[in-house]
This record gives C-alpha cells, sequence and structure tokens, in this order.
C-alpha cells in the first residue's frame, strides 16, 4: 500500500539506501485496482507472471460482492487476466443470516506443478485453482469448505451462526496454506484449541486437525514447507507465543515469536478406500462420502467402527436443524451401511454426522430435485 492505492507496486533496490517505484512497470510503477477499503493477498510471481488477489472481507465502505484475482505481466506490469471469484467467495445468505458477504480470498500460495492456493481466515473456504486457466469455467481445480470439519466455521452445535461460512470473527482463523511435491495440502490453524494445522488430501478432502509436540494453541499466521533434501526438510510453522508479565511488571504479557517444525518427505502413496491387507479388527473411527453425491432421493452412508458402542447417524439442514435420525443404537466394530431416503426433503446442501464413542466426523452432500 501506498497512501490509498493497494495492488502490486515494482520498486527498485538500493543498497544501502531509499527503494525508489520503477515508473516504467505498469502505471508509474503500479498495477492493481487502487480501491482503498480493499483488502489483498500476495503478490506471487513465477518469472512469468505477478499473481494479486483483492476482496472486501470487512466491507468497509460498501456491500458489494468482491473477490478478483489478477495475473500481471512480470516485464511491464500489464494485466494479462482477470478472473472474477465472487460465485465463490462471495455469500450473500451468510449476509442475510448475520455473517458476511464477502469472504476472501487474502492468502495465496503457488505449488510447484503451476497450480494456485486460495484461502482466507474469514471464510470456510480455500480453494486450488489453474490461473492459466481459459476460462472461470476451467479456473477451480478443488474447493473444501463447511462440512468436513477442516477449517470449518460454525460448526459447534452451539453456534449462533450455524454453519454460516463467511464470519471473520468466529475460529478456526487460516491465513495460510501450502502444498508438497505431491499436493498433500496444509493450513496453519488457529484458535480451535491445541491444534497446529489441517491437513487435506491432493484432491481437496479434508484429512484431520493435527498438532506438533508441544502445542500450547499459540497464535499463528504461517505454515511452509522445506522440501529440497536438506538435512532441514520439513515443515515450518510460526509460533507466536507469549510470556506472561512478572509481578511487578507494566504492560501487557511480552510476545516471544518462534516457530514450530516437523520433520518431512513429500507423502507418497495413492489415497484409496479400497483396503489393501484385510485387518483382524478395524482400527480407527471411519466415515465415508455418501453415494452418490449428488443424489435423489436416497443416497448411502458408509462407516466403520474401531469398536462396538452408541452410534448416531443424524442429518442436518444448512440451518442447522436436525431433520432426521437414521441410528441411534449400539452396533458392532466394523463396516456398517446406513440408506438415507430424502423424497420428503426439498433440494439443497445437508449434512450428515456419524457419532460414536468420543469419535464424530460431518461431512456435506447435496440433494437434487
Amino acid at each position: 500500500t501506498i497512501g490509498s492505492q493497494k495492488g502490486v507496486w515494482k520498486m527498485k533496490w538500493v543498497p544501502n539506501g531509499n527503494a525508489t517505484v520503477d515508473i516504467a512497470w505498469g502505471t508509474n510503477g503500479f498495477a492493481g485496482i487502487g480501491r482503498p477499503w480493499d483488502d489483498f493477498a500476495g503478490p506471487a510471481a513465477d518469472g512469468t507472471y505477478v499473481y494479486w488477489a483483492n476482496n472486501n472481507y470487512h466491507a468497509y465502505n460498501n456491500n458489494l460482492p468482491e473477490a478478483e484475482l489478477y495475473l500481471f505481466d512480470v516485464l511491464d506490469g500489464s494485466t494479462v487476466k482477470k478472473f472474477d471469484l465472487a460465485s465463490w467467495w462471495c455469500r450473500p445468505d451468510d449476509f442475510k443470516a448475520g455473517g458476511f458477504l464477502n469472504g476472501g480470498p487474502n492468502g495465496l500460495a503457488l505449488t510447484r506443478d503451476g497450480n494456485m492456493l486460495l484461502g482466507s481466515h474469514a471464510s470456510c473456504l480455500n480453494q486450488m485453482v489453474n490461473p492459466l486457466a481459459e476460462n472461470e469455467k476451467d479456473l477451480v481445480v478443488f474447493h473444501n469448505q463447511n462440512g468436513d470439519l477442516i477449517y470449518d466455521h460454525n460448526f459447534d452445535p452451539t453456534a449462533l451462526l450455524k454453519w454460516v461460512c463467511n464470519d471473520y470473527k468466529t475460529p478456526p482463523f487460516t491465513t495460510s496454506f501450502q502444498a508438497d511435491a505431491n499436493n498433500f495440502v496444509v493450513g496453519a490453524v488457529y484458535d480451535l484449541g491445541a491444534v497446529s494445522f489441517g491437513l487435506e488430501g491432493p484432491d481437496g478432502t479434508g484429512i484431520a486437525n493435527l498438532a506438533y509436540a508441544g502445542e500450547t494453541a499459540s497464535r499463528k499466521y504461517y505454515v511452509n514447507y522445506v522440501d529440497y533434501g536438506s538435512p532441514f526438510d520439513g515443515m515450518y510453522t510460526d509460533n507466536q507465543g507469549s510470556v506472561p508479565k512478572l509481578p511487578g511488571d507494566s504492560g501487557n504479557a511480552i510476545q516471544v515469536p518462534g516457530f514450530m517444525f516437523i520433520g518431512h518427505d513429500s507423502i507418497k502413496g495413492v489415497i484409496s478406500q479400497q483396503t489393501g491387507v484385510e485387518e483382524a479388527a478395524p482400527s480407527a473411527f471411519t466415515v465415508s462420502q455418501n453415494t452418490p453425491n449428488p443424489f435423489n432421493p436416497s443416497t448411502t452412508i458408509n462407516f466403520t467402527l474401531a469398536r462396538a458402542g452408541k452410534v448416531t447417524v443424524e442429518i442436518f439442514n444448512v440451518s442447522g436443524q436436525k431433520v432426521e435420525t437414521l441410528i441411534n443404537s449400539t452396533m458392532n466394530a466394523g463396516a456398517h451401511t446406513v440408506t438415507w431416503n430424502a423424497s420428503r426433503q426439498s433440494a439443497g446442501m445437508y449434512f450428515y454426522t456419524v457419532k460414536s464413542d468420543n469419535a464424530s466426523k460431518t461431512m456435506k452432500m447435496t440433494l437434487l430435485k
């Protein structure tokens, strides 16, 4: 930002001096839209293009649906492409429900295969996009949003704005996403208890929220891979911890920035729902995506129990209201299947929650009519 202009400025570095604006690039050194109320993500560059995204998630001056991705020529600053992301990131229904119209993105990162990750602390949505796509129809590689408890907003049963995605006042807050060499995606997670990061598969499927050893639920903004065959390869996350003030000290607790690290080589293998070697007993509680999805009017939900116990399978609408209980009984360990006939329900998005003992998983599904 220079003055009221928000966008990308090209600066000339001066050793031991003050940088100056390269007025031959863009428009007098500037590329962007220049609106003072917008927030933005980037820039990032790959030697050919400079990438920049804007949004209006705080809606300081208006309630216009705004979310765009720009590509500028790295040599002259001209606009090469612009994608309108409003259909993904702007949610009038969330605004009507008490959330916010605009959600982002306010974070972007290039992947090794030329795709890009978009995310925002103001939204449950994160995406992988192909910024070199010919049109907006082919832009999105995958998206992940409310429904699998990875980066979800307002998922708690006591939430006032049930399942509202665009809500920058509700944790978890995620401001950085990175992909490893095989496109397993991690995102820094803050204010969800002792959780360090969320993990997604290469297709955007949420896998789990995970924690470093010794996680203290401290604030964190960034997560980065180092994967170059060095002794320092691993995943690094900042750790904005604090030290409580001593008796007699004035002021607030002292912030002590640091980082957390875990050794990591790129995740390898193939994600599959097929069991390679049959186990004597299931080792984990799992819930699969319903099939078919979308569906009309019936769909099947498969889940596996690690041990026998009380099980509930419940269906909720987008307002968080329970519309049906499919199972409420004691079941044996192993694989189970239940079918939901939604012929009496209206078309739209629904969520199913499978609970067993202390384990629970919620996933989204779409009913078409």
